[in-house]
Order: C-alpha cells, then sequence, then structure tokens
C-alpha cells in the first residue's frame, strides 16, 4: 500500500534531521542495525523493509546486508542522502499520478493537495462528483464543454442563416451579378461581426463561465 502524502512527509522530515545528526559524525563512521535506527528515528523492521525495496543502498555500497552470523553495516551519510533522494521520488510521482487522475474526471485540487494518496484522491473526486451532481439537479452548472459547444454552434447557425438569406431573396439568380455581389458582400459582413462578437464573448467570460 503506498503512503499518504503526509506520512511521506513526515517521514522526509526525519530523515533530513537524520541527515544532519550524521554529519557530525566522522566520515569513515559505520553503524550497525540497531544505531542506525536510532539515528533515522524508525524501527529496525522499517530500515530492513528500506533495504529490501531499495536496491541502490546495496548497490551503492552505502548498505552491506547483514544475516548468518554477519553483522549490517550502514555508511550513514550515504544512506540517508539515498533514502531522502528515494522518497522524494516517491512524493513526486504520487503527485505527478494525482494530477492525471484529477485532470482526468475534470476535478481541481490545490498545490497543497496535490501529492495525496489515491485514497485520498478518491475521497475529494467522489465529494466533488457529489457536489457538481447536486448542482446540476439545482440547475445551476453547465459543464464547461458543453457550453463552448452550445455558443460555437449556435454562431455557426446564425453565420449560416446570414448567409443563407441571399438565396431567399434571389433563389433562381435572377439578380444583376453586381446586385448579388453587393448582397453578398454585406451579408459577409454582419456574419464576421456576428462570429467576432461570439468569439469576444467566449474569450471575455471564459473563467467566470467555463471554470471545471
Amino acid at each position: 500500500m503506498s503512503a499518504s502524502r503526509s506520512s511521506l512527509t513526515a517521514r522526509l522530515k526525519k530523515l533530513e534531521a537524520a541527515q544532519v545528526r550524521a554529519e557530525a559524525m566522522p566520515s569513515k563512521t559505520r553503524l550497525d542495525a540497531k544505531p542506525m535506527a536510532e539515528l533515522l528515528g524508525t524501527t529496525w523492521v522499517s530500515v530492513r523493509d528500506w533495504c529490501d525495496e531499495i536496491p541502490k543502498l546495496e548497490s551503492s555500497g552505502a548498505v552491506v546486508r547483514g544475516g548468518n552470523g554477519i553483522k549490517w553495516q550502514f555508511e550513514p551519510k550515504r544512506t540517508i542522502k539515498i533514502l531522502i533522494a528515494h522518497f522524494r521520488a516517491s512524493l513526486a510521482s504520487q503527485a505527478k499520478k494525482s494530477r492525471q487522475i484529477t485532470s482526468a474526471v475534470g476535478v481541481t485540487l490545490s498545490d497543497g493537495d496535490e501529492a495525496g494518496s489515491m485514497s485520498e484522491i478518491k475521497d475529494q473526486v467522489a465529494m466533488t462528483i457529489s457536489l457538481v451532481g447536486m448542482a446540476e439537479k439545482q440547475g445551476v452548472y453547465v459543464h464547461a464543454q458543453k457550453a463552448r459547444d452550445f455558443i460555437a454552434g449556435y454562431n455557426q447557425a446564425l453565420v449560416d442563416d446570414i448567409l443563407g438569406v441571399k438565396t431567399q431573396v434571389d433563389p433562381n439568380g435572377n439578380l444583376a451579378p453586381h446586385i448579388r455581389a453587393e448582397i453578398d458582400k454585406y451579408l459577409r459582413s454582419v456574419a464576421t461581426r456576428a462570429h467576432g462578437r461570439a468569439k469576444r464573448f467566449i474569450e471575455e467570460n471564459r473563467e467566470g463561465l467555463f471554470e471545471v
């Protein structure tokens, strides 16, 4: 199970505090299992689990795995540096997944909520969907894309109707070419102005009307 944002943040704070203490130790210091767990402010079980989950701890030489009479050995500074990098990456990955999920369902989270765990995001998404459903029933919510599509469609229909006036006025093409040209020019100018006004309306009211 993935850790929550709050637990990852708390873990990083402990590791950063341990890093300060480790910096005060001699450069060649090596610690056994129990002293290393105490330095990190956690249990030996947690430290052992991290060693199992983070291959770099051993591959880098920061940790020498114990067992069968062999003691565990830790280089405090290198071990803590790797742990901090790992959990910061976990926090960033969690934030990225949260943004992808919430963006897909149209939920906007504050910066402080970005790195929530999947269960936390699920709760917030469910709450948002519930609130949106209530708003829809009360007739106060319109989906942004639906509103944009409606206005764009209405605008296009209006433009088509304006340009269609020429056909209604002279369905058989009996008017003189220069008169038809003048009518066509005038109707196109009206259609262009109508289209421009609708476009400006959408842009000027985007934030107030189309927030999702």
